[in-house]
């Protein structure tokens, strides 16, 4: 158990080659809640100039892209080194609601439990909960909260992924290892998947969440591989419903067609054919 009134949280967020002005005002609104902010640049130009006038920031850069993984694994290690108790992992782009409410229940909560906590991510699925937690599988990057010593026991942040499978997989190594997850019911994030586009077609508006070819590969490869890994059957509804996603894009973009049949055949044999192995 640790003390409410010692300065426990530390938020990571990592950045890529973001929009400057949303994000110096998201930090800001972080910086309220949180007792500290720890920044990775994985851009390959340094903004440290945006940050240098706020207090309780720390901001680094090695002007290259490693990747979310590593990146939030420095900001583990940084948390172990000065003596924080929790860690939230923060997205450049996250828009929330009940924000300050999230991260005092969350402290309250992990004052006697040792799980992962997440806000709500689906804006249009509505929820019929009626306790504020409720057990999940997973919870996204954004909004993640958790114990240091419970990232610390399960082994840390793996390196084996670049971006996409973070989550779900740190989430899954834990409930394997024992740890429960849960969504806050009462707090909601509002994130961006991919670029939202609309197009035409047959005379009708149709949006959709569009990657590209190279994200959508590893997106592929990503949810096979933990299916492999974990055998969890959300893991296997999702990679459904990002082949039905694929195959949306093929046909409402013509120029990326042949591309995105690349990468799902890509994503397909990598996902099906790496060695498996146990990840830390």
């Amino acid at each position: 158990m640790f003390n409410l009134q010692k300065k426990t949280v530390l938020g990571i967020i990592v950045l890529y080659n973001p929009e400057l002005y949303y994000v110096q005002n998201s930090v800001v609104k972080y910086l309220e809640c949180l007792d500290h902010v720890f920044v990775w640049d994985n851009s390959e130009v340094c903004h440290k100039e945006i940050f240098e006038t706020m207090e309780n920031l720390s901001y680094f850069s090695d002007k290259k892209n490693i990747g979310l993984s590593r990146a939030y694994q420095k900001g583990v290690e940084f948390a172990q080194q000065k003596g924080f108790e929790l860690i939230m992992t923060i997205d450049q782009d996250s828009q929330w609601e009940n924000l300050s409410s999230f991260i005092t229940h969350s402290k309250e909560y992990l004052n006697f439990n040792k799980c992962i906590l997440g806000p709500w991510p689906y804006a249009k699925r509505k929820l019929s909960c009626s306790s504020r937690l409720q057990e999940a599988d997973w919870v996204i990057n954004s909004g993640l909260i958790t114990t240091v010593d419970l990232i610390e026991s399960i082994g840390g942040y793996s390196s084996f992924f670049f971006i996409d499978g973070i989550d779900i997989e740190i989430c899954l190594r834990a409930k394997k290892m024992g740890f429960k997850v849960f969504f806050d019911t009462q707090s909601q994030i509002i994130q961006k998947y991919g670029d939202l586009i609309a197009v035409d077609f047959f005379y009708k508006k149709v949006s959709y969440n569009a990657y590209s070819s190279s994200r959508y590969k590893d997106i592929i490869f990503t949810h096979l591989y933990l299916y492999r890994l974990y055998k969890n059957k959300h893991l296997l509804k999702d990679l459904i419903g990002y082949f039905k996603l694929g195959i949306k894009m093929m046909l409402l973009d013509g120029n990326a067609r042949w591309g995105l049949i690349k990468a799902m055949i890509k994503g397909v044999i990598l996902g099906m054919t790496i060695r498996i192995k146990e990840l830390s």
